[in-house]
């Protein structure tokens, strides 16, 4: 069986074979069988000063910071 494609069809059906086949080995892949074990979390933490500092690259100021914003 011969199939002749012309024009685009031809890419699309290309690109549709390398996507089957990059899904079949992404699926297999011990990286997804690891994946199902991540967690991800979040955390939050203050870093603002709680005293007054002079503050790098503002060669202009003659005092430290006042506060924020």
């Amino acid at each position: 069986m011969k199939i002749h494609f012309q024009g685009k069809n031809y890419h699309l059906f290309l690109l549709g074979i390398l996507f089957c086949q990059f899904a079949l080995v992404i699926s297999f892949s011990p990286v997804a069988v690891k994946a199902a074990e991540w967690k991800a979390g979040t955390a939050t933490v203050v870093i603002t000063p709680k005293e007054p500092l002079w503050m790098g690259g503002y060669g202009g100021r003659t005092k430290p910071s006042e506060g924020k914003i």
